[in-house]
């Protein structure tokens, strides 16, 4: 199954999960620890305004293939120390890595 991750704001979160939940009952969404008005919705709908992420799940982890290609890059090995990252949205925006730290804010 591929993970779909859409990104919402505080004011289209309701609108967003409504879209989502008329084809998936399954969701869960991360705040941004950073950024109060900023969310991920996780699921595996294909709609506007997404990228597939993958996650790792003894951590919370999600990240793009481009992030991850990166943050290897970025360590000059393929050891990553994932503990580094648990409870973070890694992504690739114009090529420079950002960690985004999240936490579950619903959960259906």
């Amino acid at each position: 199954m591929k993970l779909l991750c859409t990104f919402s704001t505080e004011n289209e979160l309701k609108s967003d999960i409504y879209t989502i939940s008329q084809y998936n009952e399954q969701y869960r969404i991360y705040s941004n620890l950073d950024d109060s008005t900023e969310f991920f919705i996780i699921h595996n709908l294909i709609e506007n305004n997404n990228i597939i992420v993958r996650q790792k799940k003894y951590n919370t982890i999600f990240f793009t293939i481009n992030s991850l290609n990166k943050l290897v890059e970025f360590h000059n090995n393929y050891s990553v120390p994932r503990k580094q990252y648990a409870d973070k949205m890694i992504l690739s925006r114009n090529d420079v890595l950002e960690f985004i730290p999240i936490k579950i804010f619903e959960n259906n």
